[in-house]
């Protein structure tokens, strides 16, 4: 009986202790960070893209992609970081809420950004009009979506 116990303990520290190396992105440590691209006249891509958390993503393919429908996939914790650091170098408070060209037929892209609960800063830009570091930010999610490996779902 006293093994037993001395098994059980030494199997909860092992799961204990290595559920902290995957787990050491605390919750408060954590932003969340959306893509919208818009129609066109033509054929241009439109989807959602979600970062959920430091590790999920999910992913809305409306119209003009390789596939439509609701996906989700995995971000690594390397993009993770580095959507975290280009999002910091924005300044969400002195943005405009639009920078568009005025032309009728470009695509917006949409970027929501919040680092605290229930406090979104949203973005609308065309083309390359928007500050540099927008439109960086919008560059590599769109980059993210193109190479993330995604896994259909349905959602009800």
């Amino acid at each position: 009986m006293k093994a037993f116990f001395v098994s059980i303990s030494f199997v909860l520290l092992f799961a204990c202790s290595s559920k902290k190396k995957v787990c050491d992105i605390r919750v408060e440590d954590q932003i969340y960070l959306s893509i919208e691209k818009t129609p066109c006249f033509g054929q241009c891509p439109i989807f959602k893209m979600e970062l959920l958390d430091s590790s999920s993503l999910k992913f809305n393919a409306v119209r003009f992609m390789d596939v439509n429908g609701n996906f989700e996939g995995d971000l690594s914790r390397k993009s993770y970081t580095d959507l975290k650091e280009l999002a910091s170098n924005v300044n969400w408070n002195g943005l405009q809420k639009e920078y568009l060209t005025g032309y009728s037929d470009l695509p917006s892209t949409i970027l929501s950004y919040s680092a605290i609960d229930g406090d979104t800063t949203v973005v609308r830009y065309e083309s390359n009009i928007a500050p540099e570091n927008v439109s960086k930010l919008g560059t590599r999610l769109s980059q993210i979506q193109k190479t993330t490996t995604w896994k259909s779902v349905e959602y009800k």
